[in-house]
């Protein structure tokens, strides 16, 4: 899982909501994620992220927002992205991104586990299509990003705000 599960303001204590974009920077290089200066300003010019605070300082919601859009952006465009978000950063500097972001992490995390509980299901399914090993192991990955597509198309085909 690429969403730390347990982020939480108590770990987000010790950063102040006046970083910089360069110690927004070198926190997730500590974190173990790539962003850079220029991803995080084209997030803000494409509105996708709501600018910093006093067109300079980055607060903890900031952070919460970038972990998820650094996960979402595998799969979704920016400009989806800031669609079903635009509620989010809209009202930003008043809405609780310490929530929004707890509930994407538990639902990302339940959807590992449902897929996990029901992979052996997945697999008989699939034996019943074919003896071939190797196309057994396509056929999962098919069926994973055939979920993942129909998934991506039931969120942004959802009424926003």
């Amino acid at each position: 899982m690429r969403i730390p599960d347990k982020l939480t303001a108590e770990k987000l204590k010790g950063y102040n909501d006046e970083m910089t974009i360069s110690q927004v920077v070198k926190y997730f290089e500590r974190q173990g994620l790539s962003f850079t200066k220029t991803m995080i300003q084209n997030y803000v010019r494409v509105e996708v992220l709501p600018p910093p605070v006093n067109k300079r300082y980055y607060t903890k919601r900031h952070l919460l927002f970038l972990y998820i859009i650094d996960d979402l952006k595998s799969v979704f465009s920016l400009d989806e992205i800031k669609r079903v978000f635009a509620p989010v950063t809209a009202d930003f500097e008043n809405g609780d991104m310490q929530l929004i972001y707890k509930c994407y992490a538990q639902f990302y995390e339940n959807y590992i586990t449902r897929y996990t509980e029901s992979e052996n299901e997945l697999k008989e399914e699939i034996a019943k299509l074919t003896e071939d090993a190797p196309s057994r192991e396509v056929l999962r990955s098919i069926c994973v990003m055939a979920e993942s597509a129909a998934a991506k198309n039931i969120a942004t085909s959802l009424p926003q705000g």
